[in-house]
């Protein structure tokens, strides 16, 4: 880690990108201590791993950079696939930057064959996710009334029931 470089480009007040490929947990700290200073706006720690299969991806590291540090989280993705940046999202990613090559002749190692044409599909998916997510209110909605009407089941008992309460 370049702590001299991360100082100099704190000091301009410019947004950072920075990636924590290859790096534990301590040189992650490290950076974001090195820009502390930096408005919480400013600094984005990037999680990713190079090229990387879903069983190194570990994408609950953005749960670990949300509650660790007060910054925007990202990840730079390097999976071929596409519902990596949704997931991302969902645990706290603002940013997402998604390698793809148009050479699939190349021997890039941070390039996947990812088509050109899923970036629509995956930004798609973003949106909805972010839409899925809500406002954590739980609140019945009127697209709800007419199926649980139909579904709603009703129990009529004979007699007096003794009833205990949860």
């Amino acid at each position: 880690m370049n702590t001299p470089l991360l100082k100099y480009v704190a000091e301009m007040k410019k947004p950072m990108f920075v990636s924590t490929g290859g790096g534990d947990i301590r040189d992650v700290r490290r950076a974001y201590n090195c820009c502390k200073n930096q408005s919480a706006d400013m600094f984005n720690a990037m999680h990713c791993s190079y090229p990387t299969e879903p069983s190194e991806m570990n994408l609950n590291v953005l749960t670990t950079y949300r509650e660790a540090f007060s910054c925007v989280i990202g990840i730079s993705d390097h999976y071929n696939g596409i519902s990596d940046g949704t997931i991302a999202y969902v645990l706290g990613a603002r940013v997402i930057e998604k390698h793809f090559t148009l050479n699939h002749a190349a021997k890039e190692p941070t390039c996947v064959f990812f088509r050109a044409d899923w970036t629509k599909e995956d930004g798609a998916g973003l949106a909805s996710a972010k839409e899925a997510m809500g406002d954590g209110f739980k609140k019945p909605y009127k697209s709800e009334q007419k199926p649980l009407y139909k579904m709603g089941k009703k129990l009529v008992a004979s007699h007096d029931l003794r009833l205990e309460t949860c």
